[in-house]
């Protein structure tokens, strides 16, 4: 038994020697690297004058138009690319990039027309037709809600409300100043709506209806927060917190819009959520 555990032993001590020698060599070499590393590093090329970048981006641009004239697309879309990539600070780059988005948003490919049009946004938010781009932007938002835009294995068509509820999003927090976002916060409301998100409805009414308080979208918004949760109702028999929430917006909305043309649906359903409200106490 002595000799067994004495090979045992020394075995145990000579793994220990060897785990301890090679993390000591790893050790040096990480060491050694780390010491040699700022020979080899590389140095950066320094960014190219913005004139040099409008002169080179410019012959780019020109290309790029004659291709897309001659309806070389793909071309035009290399072109364009590469003055993005390369000369991203010339007064070309987010043209290009619009250029893209149009070439793009012409062939339905909703996804890279939609990130094309955000890089401008983002990158470049003093272009000239900044507007049109969010006009543009809110076009293939709406188109993936309304239309059967995108197909499922490339051949059964569907709506894809979840890359519109995405894109509405971009828009509200790109430009939460413009027309445009209280329009994207209603699609979103009712796109979840439809769908029976109905916590995240009412949170898109919710932010219209503080955020934006005095668009035109509002007295809408009151009113689709309070049909949201007279869907939520399930009866005079259930917890009645929903039926409350409805009352309160149903009655808001008749005390801040009594001109509106749908009052009178207003008041029918408020009666509906009152009932329920009263046979629920009673029961």
């Amino acid at each position: 038994m002595g000799i067994v555990f004495n090979k045992v032993a020394l075995k145990m001590i000579h793994s220990r020697f060897l785990a301890v020698a090679v993390f000591a060599g790893l050790l040096m070499t990480v060491t050694i690297g780390q010491a040699a590393l700022p020979f080899f590093r590389a140095k950066r090329p320094p960014p190219l004058a913005r004139s040099i970048q409008d002169e080179r981006g410019g012959e780019l641009m020109a290309l790029g138009e004659a291709a897309e004239t001659k309806g070389n697309l793909k071309a035009a879309l290399n072109y364009y690319k590469e003055i993005s990539k390369k000369y991203g600070g010339s007064k070309y780059s987010p043209e290009a990039l619009y250029r893209t988005a149009k070439i793009r948003f012409g062939q339905r490919k909703w996804k890279k027309s939609f990130a094309a049009f955000n890089s401008v946004i983002v990158y470049y938010p003093d272009y000239e037709k900044f507007n049109l781009v969010l006009t543009e932007q809110f076009e293939i938002a709406t188109a993936l809600m309304e239309d059967k835009t995108s197909r499922y294995f490339g051949v059964i068509p569907y709506h894809n409300f979840e890359s519109a509820v995405r894109y509405f999003e971009v828009i509200v927090r790109n430009a939460p100043y413009s027309d445009y976002a209280p329009l994207a916060l209603m699609n979103v409301g009712l796109i979840h709506k439809k769908k029976k998100n109905e916590i995240f409805a009412i949170d898109a009414f919710d932010r219209l209806i503080n955020t934006y308080p005095r668009s035109l979208l509002a007295p809408e918004a009151y009113l689709a927060l309070a049909d949201t949760f007279a869907d939520m109702v399930a009866g005079s028999k259930y917890d009645q917190g929903a039926t409350e929430e409805a009352i309160r917006y149903f009655q808001d909305f008749m005390i801040l819009f009594p001109e509106s043309p749908r009052i009178a649906e207003a008041e029918d359903r408020l009666n509906e959520m009152q009932e329920v409200y009263s046979r629920s106490k009673y029961e």
